[in-house]
């Protein structure tokens, strides 16, 4: 029931976002919000891990609140926004550390940015320090009761493990699996430098308005920062972190808020709203078939702890057994069934 309702205030987070940033002022504009609210809610890696008991759920709930507060605080320069945007971007690291590197980068944007609520290089400055003080407290009141109940903050060590070219491979084969092409050695690369392109002329040389081009921008920054942290902390932090689309979600929400900007942005020039129309719409067939399958088979097998031979699975059995033991009073917390 709380993955229901988590997904369901996502699918709503995502849409209000995109309508917050949106600078089109003409009736399309809920129309494409909505439009991306259902792109996230088909869209099957969604689906799969807001099925399961994992913390993917929560932890995009508090990244998508910060990206709405932040969206506020932009649109009407009130700074308790801001301050909301910092205390929910703290929260989802907490959730998970990677989202570590969103702070930086919305930090960088407020620096950067040049409108009328850093008219001054002191109101920029005092902004930016609020937001760094904000996002910090939760992840450091954290660390500091990690530290008191465990003797140690994190459980993690740091240990040299280089990305390899297979890891570059998986992460293009997930950014070609976002867009629902196959995986083809010679048209592959050419294929996401044609992507990459396009993205760098709305930025730099299209007609799209200022405000648009730095809140893209923003967006595409967030998308390269977390892909870099994603493979430094492989290097230095968790070697054994797969480059899939569980841990690459994050990127596929930034960049996609980007893409349905850029369809409002240029929704007036059909030459470039068509084709970028007719591809989304695409990419949600193919993902409601996806999805459909995938509910079909959930629902025929069971969903986390009701699946068949999850009753016979070690962690379970484990589980089941020190509740005896503890009583009916004490509450043990696990994770999914792994069997």
């Amino acid at each position: 029931m709380f993955q229901v309702l988590c997904i369901s205030l996502n699918v709503f987070l995502f849409s209000q976002i995109i309508y917050n940033f949106s600078q089109n002022q003409t009736l399309i504009k809920p129309v494409i919000a909505f439009l991306g609210g259902l792109f996230l809610l088909v869209n099957y890696p969604v689906f799969f891990l807001h099925q399961n008991a994992l913390s993917e759920a929560v932890f995009l709930f508090f990244l998508l609140t910060g990206f709405l507060f932040f969206s506020f605080y932009f649109e009407t320069e009130k700074t308790r926004f801001l301050i909301m945007a910092a205390l929910a971007f703290g929260f989802s690291v907490v959730t998970r550390y990677a989202a570590i590197v969103f702070i930086p980068a919305a930090l960088l944007f407020l620096l950067m940015n040049r409108c009328e609520a850093f008219s001054s290089l002191k109101e920029r400055w005092k902004e930016s320090l609020i937001f760094v003080f904000l996002s910090s407290l939760p992840i450091f009141t954290w660390l500091l009761s990690n530290s008191l109940l465990r003797g140690e903050s994190t459980n993690r060590t740091l240990i040299l493990n280089p990305v390899t070219f297979g890891h570059l491979e998986d992460l293009l084969i997930v950014f070609l699996d976002w867009l629902q092409v196959p995986y083809v050695n010679w048209l592959s690369t050419p294929l996401v430098l044609l992507l990459a392109g396009f993205l760098c002329w709305a930025l730099l040389f299209s007609a799209a308005s200022s405000t648009c081009k730095r809140i893209v921008g923003g967006l595409l920054m967030c998308f390269l920062a977390y892909i870099a942290f994603i493979f430094t902390s492989i290097s230095f932090i968790d070697a054994y972190t797969p480059v899939d689309r569980r841990i690459l979600l994050p990127a596929w929400l930034v960049l996609f808020l980007a893409v349905f900007l850029l369809l409002l942005e240029f929704w007036n020039r059909k030459v470039l709203a068509v084709p970028l129309m007719v591809a989304l719409l695409m990419v949600m067939l193919v993902n409601i078939g996806q999805t459909k399958d995938q509910f079909q088979e959930s629902v025929s097998r069971g969903i986390g702890f009701l699946e068949k031979g999850a009753a016979q699975s070690p962690l379970l059995q484990l589980v089941v057994q020190q509740k005896k033991v503890a009583g009916k009073t004490k509450t043990i917390y696990t994770n999914a069934a792994d069997y």
